[in-house]
């Protein structure tokens, strides 16, 4: 029996990186190669019933609402970044849960619990070598909640950059957090479109941004993919292979983790590093709340 289609990314923010016919070219940094044929939003980034557990769906039940919630605004909000170049002072609340749905949809919020789990960092009763779908929603709730109050702190802000010329790509894990360009300060840069993307963050962090190009920031993008890169220009993909695999087909000098899933992070992860980056996130917004699990990163 087949199951029901569940988008890793919401089909509302997939769509808004089509091209003028409705479809998306795709790149697979595995291989450097550009697939032949573009698709449409409903037949990419997608698992069959991936969120449906024995206890119920963590889709239906929180992650779907919200971005219905937010898509009555989603429109709104993004012409008044292309119109003022800001978000407003105190972004909805509905803006909000949608960014936090999307750090807890996506298929590396699965990845980075297991590889905890197999490297014994997580305690018990987290220590099953394949976690379970309820598992994972209770996990995916948890950091929901803990993000939130974060996220809502009075001193975590959010900017937003609007271009023209070029387009941002669209991965499995469109999140990047980053440190400032003196390394001090996080902040969190989510593509809202293909030409607007939008960045939180404590407001020393957002003063000086390292990301100085849209290039640059495509390629950060495809850095933390799983495999596989979307554009609804296929000249903005051809940019990035030539950036990653030159002209020779192999990965060019210092590419070869941009190649890797999630930029090989996976295999990077030392003990407690996902408390560390939640710490330091706390530090910066003076936030107390402590964080029950190991290793949450974004």
């Amino acid at each position: 029996m087949i199951g029901k289609r569940r988008h890793l990314i919401p089909q509302q923010m997939i769509r808004r990186f089509v091209d003028g016919s409705g479809m998306l070219y795709c790149l697979d940094k595995s291989s450097g190669k550009i697939l032949p044929k573009p698709k449409p939003p409903k037949s990419i980034l997608y698992r069959e019933d991936y969120y449906k557990g024995q206890f119920g769906d963590f889709d239906l039940e929180l992650l779907g609402p919200i971005e219905n919630r937010f898509g009555k605004h989603f429109d709104k909000l993004v012409e008044a970044c292309v119109e003022h170049r800001t978000l407003p002072n105190k972004p909805s609340e509905a803006f909000v849960e949608w960014i936090l749905a999307l750090t807890v949809r996506t298929e590396y919020f699965e990845r980075i619990f297991e590889k905890l789990v197999l490297d014994q960092e997580v305690e018990p009763p987290f220590d099953q070598v394949s976690l379970r779908p309820d598992i994972l929603n209770d996990l995916r709730a948890e950091l929901f909640d803990h993000q939130k109050e974060l996220f809502t702190s009075p001193r975590f802000c959010w900017q937003s950059i609007t271009i023209t010329q070029s387009s941002f790509v669209l991965t499995d894990h469109p999140l990047l957090t980053q440190a400032s360009e003196d390394g001090t300060k996080l902040f969190i840069c989510v593509p809202l479109t293909s030409k607007v993307m939008v960045i939180g963050g404590h407001p020393e962090a957002l003063a000086s941004p390292p990301m100085k190009n849209v290039a640059e920031t495509n390629l950060n993008l495809t850095a933390h993919a799983g495999r596989y890169v979307y554009s609804g220009t296929r000249a903005e993909l051809e940019l990035l292979q030539r950036a990653i695999w030159g002209d020779d087909g192999r990965p060019l000098p210092g590419m070869d983790q941009v190649t890797k899933p999630y930029g090989g992070k996976l295999d990077q992860i030392p003990p407690d590093s996902g408390q560390d980056h939640w710490e330091t996130w706390k530090r910066e917004l003076g936030h107390p709340t402590p964080l029950s699990h190991k290793g949450v990163v974004s």
